[in-house]
């Protein structure tokens, strides 16, 4: 059969269960959740090219849980540890999901600073644990030589012009920076 086809229904059903947390963020407002359910996979980038982008997919599925079960943790400690567990193997999968590790440890060090310690030991425990289970000359590579090599200005620029070509991520981005701009106006 077709090689690709185990790839893409891993990242078909990685995409899908991340973008399931809309709607448990959602709650009542299920209309709105399917509004953005269906944006996301409107938005080319993201669903393009979901055989090579497993890693990519299991990230974000991964980042968006740990996140959102750390909203939900309410100061329950079991909660918080898998936030951080999840957020450890996502950036695991894809290092530059370290991004949504760093805003939860950063949210709990200035809301809860004594369970931010456990919260962060939990994620790094996580991160030993799952690098000395993974670790391989490929590994070692995506973790500690691809990420010196930068992005070039034109590289950016043409990420840039494919995003902006599409008439959903220009509403997405003008939405986004609109909610922002009223936050800081407040």
């Amino acid at each position: 059969g077709n090689p690709f086809v185990p790839g893409r229904l891993v990242a078909m059903g990685c995409m899908l269960a991340a973008a399931l947390v809309l709607f448990a963020v959602g709650g009542r407002a299920v209309p709105v959740a399917l509004l953005a359910f269906g944006a996301f996979f409107l938005v080319r980038p993201v669903t393009s090219n979901t055989a090579f982008l497993k890693n990519d997919t299991l990230a974000l599925l991964l980042a968006v849980w740990g996140v959102f079960v750390l909203a939900r943790a309410r100061g329950r400690l079991s909660w918080q540890v898998a936030s951080a567990v999840l957020c450890g193997l996502a950036f695991c999968a894809k290092q530059s999901y370290g991004a949504a590790a760093a805003a939860c440890v950063l949210w709990m060090f200035l809301t809860q600073p004594r369970p931010g310690f456990v919260y962060l030991g939990a994620g790094v425990a996580t991160l030993l644990v799952a690098i000395a289970w993974a670790w391989s000359e490929g590994f070692a590579f995506c973790v500690f030589v691809a990420l010196l090599d930068p992005m070039l200005a034109s590289q950016l620029a043409y990420q840039l012009r494919v995003g902006l070509s599409q008439p959903v991520v220009v509403v997405l981005v003008a939405v986004g920076l609109g909610g922002l701009l009223r936050l800081v106006a407040r």
